[in-house]
C-alpha cells in the first residue's frame, strides 16, 4: 500500500501554484526569476539531509548538480529555500491541527516527518509540542477540579498526542519522559478507547526500510515533468 505523506503532497501543490503564478508575481517585493527547475530544487530542501540529499534533489529537480550548487551560493536562491521552509512548517503544523487522520495515515506521516530538514523538523515540533505540553496541563487542571472538558481542547489533544506518541516510537528524543510521566496518564483518563487503538498502532509503526526510496518515487510523481 502507498504511503500517505504530507511534505510531498505540499510540494505538489505549492509547484502547481507556482506554475499558475500571474507574468508579474513577487517573492518579498522582488519580482520572481527562479524557473521552474530552480524552485523544484528549493522546494525539495524541506527534505534537505536526511530525505534527500544535494544528488537527489538535483536529479529531482532535472538540475545538473554544478548548477544547484552555484544556485545554493546566491542569496536569492537561499532566501527562497528558507522562504519555502518557513512556508511548509507553518502549512504542517496547521494541517496536524486542524484535520483528522486515520492511524495508518499518522504513522506514515511520522515516518515522512523523520525524513525532514533537522531544522524544518524543530520547527514543527517545538511550537506543537509547547501547545500539546500546555494543553495536557490546562486538561489535567480541569481534570483535578471536576471541570467540564472543552470538545475542541479534547480532539486537539487526541491529534497532537498521537503525532508525538507514534513520532517518539520511532525515534525517542527529550520530550520522551515528559510524554510518558505527564501526557500519558492524562490520555488514559480522557481517551479511554482511543488510547488502546493508538497504543496498538504505536506498536505496528516502525521505520519501513526503503522509505527514502518511497519518498523519492512520491516526490517524482508529485513534481512530474519539468
Amino acid at each position: 500500500m502507498a504511503k500517505f505523506f504530507l511534505g510531498s503532497r505540499w510540494v505538489g501543490e505549492t509547484l502547481q501554484r507556482y506554475r499558475e503564478r500571474p507574468p508579474l508575481a513577487t517573492l518579498k517585493g522582488k519580482r520572481i526569476v527562479f524557473s521552474e527547475r530552480e524552485y523544484t530544487a528549493a522546494l525539495l530542501h524541506i527534505y534537505m539531509g536526511r530525505g534527500q540529499n544535494l544528488s537527489e534533489i538535483a536529479e529531482l529537480a532535472h538540475l545538473s548538480m554544478g548548477h544547484l550548487s552555484f544556485q545554493r551560493s546566491q542569496i536569492d536562491f537561499m532566501t527562497l529555500v528558507d522562504y519555502l521552509k518557513t512556508r511548509f512548517t507553518a502549512w504542517y503544523r496547521e494541517i496536524l491541527v486542524i484535520k483528522e487522520f486515520s492511524l495508518t495515515e499518522y504513522s506514515d506521516i511520522s515516518e515522512e516527518f523523520l525524513l525532514l530538514d533537522d531544522i524544518v523538523q524543530t520547527q514543527i515540533r517545538v511550537p506543537l509540542w509547547t501547545q500539546l505540553r500546555q494543553t495536557g496541563l490546562s486538561l489535567q487542571s480541569k481534570i483535578e477540579t471536576e471541570l467540564s472538558i472543552d470538545a475542541y481542547d479534547l480532539t486537539f489533544f487526541r491529534r497532537l498526542f498521537t503525532f508525538f506518541i507514534l513520532v517518539d516510537r520511532l525515534r525517542p528524543d527529550v520530550c520522551h519522559q515528559m510524554i510518558k510521566e505527564r501526557l500519558v496518564p492524562i490520555a488514559e483518563t480522557l481517551l479511554e478507547k482511543d488510547l488502546e487503538a493508538i497504543e496498538r498502532q504505536a506498536e505496528e509503526t516502525y521505520l519501513t526500510e526503503n522509505i527514502r526510496d518511497q519518498l523519492t518515487q512520491k516526490l517524482r510523481a508529485q513534481i512530474g515533468a519539468l
